[in-house]
């Protein structure tokens, strides 16, 4: 998640040099948004707003999971994510439909199969960060630092898995100015 934020504070730093920017996060996209701004102080001086679409701060806003579901998971995810769990992935030989209906893909392949094995490759580095990201998101806790920046949180009444009393509750530890806007299905 850090060097998601790294990544994202760079953009911001070059493609908004001295603009004023409103930050829109969507889910996950919230987490590295709130990240980076407790990275980069100099960064917190640009932002006008930080709207949040379904958002979350603490892993405690994961309603779906037990906190023992939770630990495990997190540890598991986390061995996943080391090369030698790509490695053996990589040299296994996996059904074509299974990477397929994993990735949600219909790759093209050409007479030797080359575009499908650079999509496999890649996939199985993705498959890295992907396991590594979510065994964070598992331990995650950003509600450390204080922002001083207006902040909407926005529900949208289509994701469950979050607690939204408890995840109002973290977003108002971190963010001073802090506004929550529901939407009606």
């Amino acid at each position: 998640i850090d060097e998601l934020a790294e990544y994202l504070a760079t953009i911001v730093n070059y493609r908004f040099r001295k603009k004023k920017v409103t930050i829109v996060g969507i889910g996950f996209g919230v987490v590295i948004v709130t990240r980076m701004l407790q990275r980069h102080s100099s960064l917190r001086r640009k932002v006008n707003i930080v709207i949040s679409i379904d958002g979350m701060a603490h892993h405690d806003d994961l309603n779906s999971l037990s906190r023992s579901q939770r630990r495990g998971d997190a540890l598991l995810l986390r061995l996943l994510s080391w090369r030698l769990a790509a490695q053996l992935l990589k040299n296994t030989s996996l059904p074509d439909s299974l990477i397929e209906r994993a990735y949600s893909l219909k790759a093209k392949t050409s007479k030797k199969g080359s575009v499908k094995q650079r999509l496999i490759d890649w996939h199985i580095h993705d498959f890295r960060t992907y396991m590594r990201t979510m065994s964070e998101l598992l331990r995650l806790d950003n509600c450390q630092q204080p922002l001083n920046i207006k902040f909407a949180q926005v529900w949208s009444g289509t994701l469950t898995c979050l607690d939204r009393e408890v995840t109002d509750q973290h977003l108002q530890v971190i963010f001073d100015d802090f506004q929550l806007i529901t939407s009606e299905q």
